[in-house]
């Protein structure tokens, strides 16, 4: 059986003018067992047990 357990952060900012920031961060498979086809095809840092941080910041114009 399959399963992980993620943990995320997110923060937007929207202002007046239209624009929007967008701020992720987090831990992908804190707990759990994925495929081990899907951590070795997206990811090329390998923690203990497969736990991997991430991380995004966007912008809207």
């Amino acid at each position: 059986m399959n399963y992980r357990v993620d943990a995320s952060y997110t923060y937007k900012k929207e202002f007046r003018t239209g624009r929007l920031l967008l701020f992720r961060a987090g831990l992908y498979n804190i707990v759990g067992n994925p495929p081990e086809e899907e951590i070795l095809n997206f990811y090329s840092v390998h923690w203990h047990r497969n736990c991997l941080p991430y991380g995004s910041i966007s912008f809207k114009f």
